[in-house]
């Protein structure tokens, strides 16, 4: 979680953590790992989900700069 969640303070990764499985399951995280990103591994995985899912949306945390603007 650390190198996925690196915009988080480790308080609020631990509150993830914590919650992951209560929480976040049966629904999906997708974690593209630090050294596979930009080059299309996300894109990948969320092509897939809407496509084969009907996956209509999706949440990203607002303090992860990585992704601001997208």
């Amino acid at each position: 979680m650390e190198a996925t969640y690196d915009f988080l303070a480790d308080e609020e990764r631990d509150e993830v953590e914590a919650q992951l499985e209560s929480d976040y399951f049966p629904a999906v995280a997708l974690l593209v790992d630090t050294t596979q990103r930009n080059g299309g591994a996300g894109t990948t995985l969320l092509t897939h989900a809407i496509r084969e899912c009907s996956v209509t949306r999706v949440d990203v945390y607002e303090t992860n700069i990585s992704v601001a603007g997208s």
